[in-house]
């Protein structure tokens, strides 16, 4: 990783909110209120390894490990790699988490 180490709670917010907003349309649902996303995202079925460990490190803000949210989120971004392939989505970027 390079950069600053202060960027990565406001990262990990920001991959679980999209991760959310994938499940979603997956799941053809909405969600009733932004503050709601989460938690009714980890009340699909369908979804990434990894999802809901991301979602509950997000809302506990236990965000202070650096080494912590990286190994979280990038065990989901590999989960989620696989999940979309597997139901014929395509994200399209390198292998490695985006940053």
């Amino acid at each position: 990783m390079q950069g600053p180490q202060t960027f990565l709670p406001i990262l990990a917010m920001e991959i679980a909110t999209a991760g959310a907003m994938i499940l979603g349309l997956h799941n053809k649902q909405f969600f009733t209120t932004s503050a709601q996303v989460l938690p009714e995202a980890l009340s699909f079925t369908d979804k990434p390894e990894g999802f809901d460990v991301l979602c509950e490190l997000v809302m506990s803000g236990n965000l202070s490990d650096p080494q912590r949210i990286i190994a979280i989120c990038e065990n989901y971004w590999h989960s989620l790699l696989k999940w979309s392939a597997q139901h014929g989505y395509h994200i399209e970027c390198s292998t490695d988490i985006p940053w």
